[in-house]
C-alpha cells in the first residue's frame, strides 16, 4: 500500500530525469537524520510505504554487507506509483548493499547494477563509502525500529 507524501507524485516529474546525476545535485544529509526526520513525519501512520517528494542525497556510512542479489519488487512497484514504469529496463538493478550510519541505524539500498562491479573492488565491508542515492519512499513497520528510507544507490565514493 503507498500513501502519497508531499505531493510526491507530481515532484518525481520534476526530478526524474535526474537520476544519476553528478554529485552537486545531491543534498548532503547525514543517514541518521533522514531516519529521524521521516521517523517523526510517520509516526502516525499505519504499516506500508510512503512515497516521499524524491530527493538526491548523499551521505557517508559504513558498507556492513557487499553487494548480494535481491528482491526489487517493492522498487519496481515504487516506480510504477511514480510513473517510471521502465526505469530498471534503461538502469538495471538486481543488488542491494547493507549500510550503517555513524547512530547505528541499518539501511538495505538497492544499488545499481552498474556499481556492483566497482563496489566489490573499491568498497570493503566494515569501510566507509560516501553514497549517492535517490531517497523515494520510506518503509513503516509494525515495528517502528524497522522503519526504513527505501533508496536506490547511483553512485558511491570510498572513504
Amino acid at each position: 500500500m503507498f500513501r502519497p507524501f508531499v505531493a510526491a507524485l507530481a515532484a518525481w516529474f520534476a526530478v526524474a530525469p535526474c537520476f544519476a546525476q553528478e554529485a552537486p545535485t545531491h543534498d548532503a544529509i547525514q543517514l541518521d537524520e533522514v531516519f529521524a526526520q521521516f521517523d517523526k513525519a510517520t509516526k502516525d501512520e499505519e504499516p506500508g510505504i510512503t512515497l516521499v517528494q524524491p530527493r538526491h542525497v548523499r551521505f557517508v556510512a559504513k558498507l556492513v554487507e557487499a553487494p548480494a542479489r535481491c528482491n526489487t519488487q517493492a522498487l519496481q512497484a515504487i516506480l510504477e506509483a511514480m510513473g517510471q514504469p521502465d526505469f530498471l529496463q534503461k538502469a538495471p538493478v538486481e543488488h542491494c548493499i547493507r549500510l550503517r550510519s555513524d547512530g547505528g541505524h541499518d539501511l538495505t539500498a538497492w544499488v545499481q547494477d552498474v556499481l556492483v562491479a566497482d563496489l566489490n573492488t573499491d568498497a570493503r565491508p566494515g569501510g566507509a563509502i560516501e553514497v549517492y542515492a535517490d531517497f523515494l519512499a520510506y518503509g513503516v513497520g509494525t515495528d517502528r525500529a524497522r522503519n526504513m528510507p527505501l533508496m536506490l544507490v547511483s553512485r558511491f565514493e570510498p572513504k
